[in-house]
């Protein structure tokens, strides 16, 4: 396949409202693993929780399409919430192979960017927006 090929099929796949519900979906799954991993929690411990099957929650983690009551009800499971935002296709960044932290990081940073904020104060707003544990010596 051909580099002008695949954009096409790119910006197509990208047009439509399924393809955003994909990402959504995958983007809370992702975010959801990384708060699992940072507060040490397994499929198993979160689904007993939750009240039920591990299999279920790994199906979640799985990318399985979920409603907004689910998502509740997951972060609630972990002393969190769920914040539904928007960004500009713009701002978008690929999430593979990353943690959530290093996504909400990098779109603090170009928001303060637009905003005027000094080079410290967007690394300062971008920490705090990422709420990464602290580092340990």
């Amino acid at each position: 396949m051909s580099l002008h090929r695949y954009r096409e099929l790119t910006a197509e796949a990208e047009s439509s409202p399924e393809y955003w519900v994909d990402v959504a979906i995958n983007d809370f799954a992702r975010e959801l693993h990384a708060l699992m991993k940072r507060r040490g929690v397994s499929n198993a411990e979160l689904a007993r929780r939750l009240g039920v099957k591990r299999q279920f929650v790994s199906k979640l983690l799985g990318g399985a399409n979920v409603t907004l009551g689910t998502m509740v009800k997951l972060a609630m499971a972990l002393d969190a919430v769920v914040r539904v935002g928007l960004e500009g296709k713009e701002d978008r960044v690929s999430l593979e192979g990353s943690d959530s932290g290093v996504v909400v990081e990098l779109a603090a940073t170009r928001r303060e960017q637009r905003r005027g904020f000094e080079p410290a104060q967007r690394e300062a707003v971008a920490q705090e927006i990422a709420c990464k544990p602290p580092k340990v010596s």
